[in-house]
C-alpha cells in the first residue's frame, strides 16, 4: 500500500509542517533522554565477582573526577543501593 506523496494546500502549510518535524527531531530525545548501552563485570582482587551484592552507579568525569550522573538520576554521590 502506497500513501502517495503528500500535497500541502499552500508553501506556508508546508513550511510550518517542516518546522514541526525539525523541531519534534531535536526536542524528543532531549525528553527521553540518551540511552547509554553498556555491559561488563564486576572484579573483586582481580577475579570475577559471583554472588549477591547491591551496586551503585555513576558516571564520573575523568577531568575532574566530578560525577555527572548516578543511578538515582541525579549529579553528586549515590545516596542509595540498587540490587541486581
Amino acid at each position: 500500500m502506497s500513501l502517495g506523496r503528500v500535497r500541502f494546500p499552500c508553501p506556508v502549510m508546508k513550511s510550518c509542517f517542516l518546522f514541526f518535524a525539525l523541531f519534534l527531531s531535536l526536542v524528543l530525545p532531549s525528553i527521553f533522554g540518551a540511552i547509554l548501552p553498556h555491559q561488563g563485570r564486576v572484579l573483586v582482587s582481580g577475579e570475577a565477582f559471583d554472588g549477591n551484592a547491591s551496586f551503585r552507579f555513576a558516571l564520573v568525569d575523568p577531568s575532574s573526577d566530578a560525577i555527572v550522573w548516578n543511578h538515582a538520576g541525579t549529579t553528586g554521590v549515590p545516596d542509595t543501593d540498587i540490587s541486581l
